[in-house]
């Protein structure tokens, strides 16, 4: 499937590599239409554990650059604790501006020192209602579960009752590889302004009147941007979503131009949303693994002990063999050796 033909969106792209910050701005810049340029502008402060942060503004050369400018992304940088590495996304917003991913990702992939994906959403628009209930339905059906898997990941489904609102539904967790976001997309965009409506004609307003007198249509082509233009009503308007993060193993990189394969073989459910289409998996490494089973339990020493350790290592003068010594047990811990944590490098 040619990357024009995909039906599904990149609606959130993130990467990391070891490069500084005006290097990654310029590699990212040629993600963007011609007449568009990308900047840094620095922030403040920093960002969790990195020194310095910017937030990323695409800007419109044919225009004022004062006021044609939007704020797409973030990019931070620097820090002893990162080692070196930089980190940069850019939003649902700013990957709307995106018209060439492969073009992208020939400049990430090229350019950029250790370049590797940190997060990529992908989103499927529909325009013919809500899917709401079908969600709740497909997750009781273990549509959201491998085969032959046990229990099935948790659901969040949202309903405030308000039709202003949108309803919601959540499959998985956000620290999770996949994670699951259904929602009333037109909803979310037209609330506001049903809310400021409502303010403003508090004893009169009503909302059957107000969908029926404004403007509540979208114009979308039909095709994945080619074809003809059809008007949609706001409130059919339903999106599917999947963010995928490297939690078992890298994110493969041609996630980006087989975006349909993998939306579709992220959950069994999503692949009944895109009939036809060849679903792939996000296969895990099987050397990540035993890897993650054996950082998992050093992080709960640390957390339970590391301050026992540290007082009893200044205790022993900086001897660190001393303190070994006392705590080195004589056994493997066979839930680690059955994971595998011997077969591979750590």
């Amino acid at each position: 499937m040619t990357p024009s033909a995909q039906k599904t969106n990149i609606d959130w792209f993130g990467l990391r590599s070891k490069d500084d910050p005006s290097c990654i701005c310029s590699t990212l810049d040629e993600a963007f239409p011609e007449h568009f340029s990308l900047s840094a502008k620095e922030r403040k402060t920093g960002w969790r554990s990195f020194e310095k942060s910017y937030d990323l503004w695409l800007t419109d050369n044919r225009g004022n650059p004062e006021t044609a400018c939007q704020r797409v992304g973030m990019l931070m940088s620097g820090g002893e604790a990162v080692k070196g590495w930089s980190l940069a996304s850019i939003t649902g917003d700013g990957c709307a501006w995106v018209d060439d991913w492969s073009k992208a990702m020939d400049a990430c992939t090229g350019e950029l020192a250790q370049f590797e994906l940190k997060r990529v959403d992908l989103a499927l628009d529909r325009f013919d209602g809500s899917h709401w209930h079908e969600v709740d339905a497909a997750h009781a059906a273990g549509e959201f579960s491998p085969p032959g898997a046990g229990r099935p990941p948790k659901a969040k489904p949202i309903d405030s009752r308000r039709p202003e609102d949108g309803r919601t539904y959540y499959v998985g967790s956000r620290e999770s590889a996949k994670y699951y976001r259904g929602y009333e997309k037109g909803m979310q965009i037209l609330g506001p302004q049903i809310t400021a409506a409502a303010l403003r004609e508090p004893e009169s307003f009503d909302l059957v009147e107000w969908m029926q007198r404004s403007d509540v249509r979208i114009e979308r082509n039909d095709s994945g941007g080619f074809g003809r233009l059809v008007l949609y009503d706001y409130r059919d308007w339903w999106r599917d979503e999947v963010e995928f993060k490297p939690v078992n193993g890298p994110l493969p990189l041609d996630i980006i131009d087989n975006r349909d394969q993998y939306f579709a073989g992220a959950f069994p459910y999503l692949g009944k949303v895109l009939p036809g289409v060849e679903s792939i998996p996000l296969i895990t490494r099987r050397e990540r693994m035993p890897q993650l089973e054996l950082a998992k339990i050093l992080k709960i020493i640390q957390v339970q002990y590391g301050s026992s350790l540290y007082t009893a290592l200044h205790a022993h003068g900086g001897d660190i063999g001393a303190v070994w010594d006392q705590i080195i047990g004589t056994k493997h811990n066979k839930a680690l050796i059955e994971a595998g944590v011997l077969l591979v490098d750590h």
